[in-house]
């Protein structure tokens, strides 16, 4: 039987009577996925945050030309947030251009897809798509992360090695920097918690909750938190030790959803490239449509009622004995067939000598 460009009201139904034989040509074999699936996401909320904007770095910049410690957060800080800004920016642009290169790619079938199927199959999609361009981007990133370390980069803000000179030799010398007892020359990934301190002095004053600063920015950055960041109290009591004028800075909003906590790393956050949530919609209808299916077939019993009682009598035993039973009725039909057709040959006279 066949059905000359079904809807997919009239697919849906033969499907549902005609499973195990329908058959539907697509005329359209290959599909862009843009056609049918949109990928939403939005990043955690420090991307769309203060902290990341103009006003907050040089907020934390302005010292007024006071000489501070080299490891003062004051100093690193401004560094980190651009960091930070940086891999949102990093994040956002990665997704996108990887979002480019998925909706141009094929969806190919040359048969109309089930809806259960098809559903699977997006899903499955979906979900290697998003694997594969974290793994891609993490990979990037540990590349870079290596390369800085394998080359000994230096710091331009002497926090991996600093330069001393020999009084009247004019001769200068480089030493590797250690936090918590951990040498630059041997890790990169050495630091200690972020403070604020005396000025010109090693004092003290303040420390910002969950944050830390080391050999190397974005690696300090990496094994930070944003605890300090979500709590209005730790803001505005490391506002007292900013010298510019007042500027009113919102915490993150802890009482949002999020499927972090406020002490996920920064690490652990780029390892989902900064996103809070994905979501995606499928349209079986808009697939079903660009696939434009011109016929459908499927074979039915046939309608004469001694085939269907043949086929029913088939059936019962098959359900009832199983295949042995209906090998045996089979044979011993056979057998009965063979001898009728001996019985019913002409005897063979054979000439005397």
């Amino acid at each position: 039987m066949r059905v000359q460009q079904p809807s997919l009201i009239q697919f849906e139904q033969l499907y549902f009577e005609h499973a195990p034989t329908l058959k539907c040509p697509c005329t359209q074999i290959s599909i862009n996925y843009d056609n049918f699936i949109s990928i939403e996401y939005s990043l955690h909320q420090v991307c769309n945050s203060i902290f990341v904007n103009d006003e907050w770095i040089y907020y934390l910049t302005t010292t007024n030309g006071t000489i501070l410690y080299g490891d003062d957060f004051r100093v690193t800080g401004p560094y980190a947030f651009q960091a930070l800004r940086m891999f949102c920016e990093l994040a956002t642009n990665t997704i996108a251009s990887n979002l480019v290169q998925f909706y141009s790619s094929q969806y190919i079938s040359g048969y109309v897809t089930p809806s259960a199927v098809f559903q699977a199959q997006v899903e499955s999609k979906v979900s290697q798509f998003l694997s594969s361009m974290a793994d891609s981007f993490l990979v990037s990133l540990k590349m870079i992360r290596e390369t800085t370390q394998v080359n000994a980069l230096f710091s331009g803000l002497q926090t991996n090695y600093q330069l001393y000179s020999s009084t009247g030799s004019g001769n200068v010398f480089v030493t590797a920097k250690t936090y918590d007892g951990c040498s630059c020359s041997l890790s990169s990934t050495c630091t200690h918690q972020s403070s604020i301190y005396g000025y010109n002095t090693t004092k003290i004053l303040f420390n910002v909750t969950g944050f830390y600063t080391g050999c190397n920015v974005i690696e300090s950055l990496l094994q930070s938190n944003l605890e300090c960041f979500y709590n209005q109290t730790c803001i505005n009591g490391l506002q007292k030790y900013l010298l510019t004028s007042p500027m009113y800075v919102s915490a993150l909003g802890s009482s949002l959803y999020s499927r972090y906590l406020e002490t996920t790393i920064i690490n652990d956050l780029l390892d989902n490239l900064m996103v809070e949530q994905w979501s995606f919609n499928s349209s079986y209808s808009k697939c079903y449509a660009a696939c434009i299916p011109e016929y459908c077939s499927y074979q039915t019993i046939a309608n004469n009622r001694k085939h269907k009682t043949i086929y029913i009598v088939f059936l019962v035993f098959f359900i009832l004995g199983g295949p042995l039973s209906v090998l045996k009725l089979l044979i011993s039909m056979l057998t009965k067939i063979i001898i009728c057709c001996v019985r019913k040959s002409p005897a063979q006279v054979v000439p005397e000598a």
